[in-house]
């Protein structure tokens, strides 16, 4: 058994500090607003990204890949890309990285872009998660977890995981930059530690996590 898949099935969260927040605070969206509904095939969206965790042949490589990945899961499972986010654009304007000569846009690879792109087009809807309450009982596999945690919390999304299982209500995350396969939503292998507690600032300022529940 996995560290990651073990740290499922503890049920004692670490209680920091600090209240849950409406996420209208930070990105000035009513946190659960309903949007359009768009056509959305999670189990497809789902099996691909679990196939791809530790084998994606893409030429494209970033250091950081995770909106990369997340990118692609979706378009897998059906949303449809466009000028601003799409895989290969000829404008240079909007490339996520001047290497990728008419490769991705920002869009498609940077965190905080792709979440406000798919809340603007109402593809999804936004709203805070707590991290002392383990079970997400609206997640559905195919939505996406978004992370701000650099420093603690900034209102600028730096991380973005997909749900891709559950253990009871518990969302399990797959992603990248760093592979992860249905790991605890609120766990770090990177740190050993719960994202909370591990991604807290020296000055006390947690991090935060969002759900980014597909509009389907």
């Amino acid at each position: 058994m996995s560290t990651a898949r073990a740290r499922v099935n503890r049920r004692t969260l670490f209680a920091g500090s600090g209240a849950l927040a409406l996420a209208a605070s930070v990105f000035g969206v009513a946190p659960g607003s309903a949007g359009a509904k768009v056509g959305y095939d999670r189990t497809k969206a789902v099996t691909w990204a679990r196939g791809r965790v530790y084998d994606d042949p893409d030429p494209i490589k970033f250091d950081n890949n995770c909106t990369w990945y997340v990118s692609k899961v979706l378009w897998v499972g059906g949303l449809p890309q466009d000028a601003d986010w799409t895989s290969s654009s000829p404008d240079p304007t909007k490339w996520a990285s001047k290497w990728t000569d008419q490769g991705p846009t920002k869009t498609a690879a940077h965190a905080d872009s792709l979440k406000n792109h798919l809340i603007n087009k109402k593809y999804a809807s936004i709203r805070e998660l707590n991290w002392r309450q383990n079970d997400v009982p609206d997640a559905q596999i195919g939505d996406v977890i978004g992370y701000d945690w650099d420093n603690g919390a900034d209102g600028y999304i730096d991380h973005l995981m997909v749900v891709t299982g559950f253990s009871g209500k518990y969302p399990l995350v797959s992603g990248h930059s760093l592979p992860r396969l249905d790991a605890g939503w609120t766990w770090s292998d990177k740190a050993n530690d719960w994202i909370e507690r591990a991604y807290t600032s020296p000055t006390g300022n947690p991090p935060r996590a969002y759900l980014l529940h597909i509009n389907t």
